[in-house]
This record gives C-alpha cells, sequence and structure tokens, in this order.
C-alpha cells in the first residue's frame, strides 16, 4: 500500500489517492513511498527519520 490515511480517529491504507478528489479537512495523508505527508492538502511535508 502507498498510502497511510488518519482521519476521525480512524487509520487505513490505500494505493490510491488524490488531494482534489479525496482530501477531506483534518484528514493526515501519509506517502509511505515518498517518505512525505500532507495535513492540509497542499503542502507536502518531508518525513523525518530518528535513530533511537
Amino acid at each position: 500500500m502507498k498510502y497511510l490515511i488518519l482521519h476521525d480517529g480512524e487509520a487505513f491504507y490505500t494505493d490510491w489517492f488524490s488531494v482534489e478528489n479525496n482530501y477531506i479537512p483534518g484528514m493526515v495523508v501519509f506517502d509511505l513511498v515518498a517518505d512525505v505527508f500532507t495535513d492540509d492538502g497542499n503542502v507536502w511535508h518531508k518525513i523525518g527519520i530518528d535513530y533511537l
């Protein structure tokens, strides 16, 4: 699966996501292949790596 989506306290994986067609305010979308996420549907941020 390419995307992990968090919304209203639920999480699910999907292979397909389009900001224009699927984004709902309050949603956080993680692109697990590109290592980025968006929490506003406009700007994708790089996911940091922690070395615990």
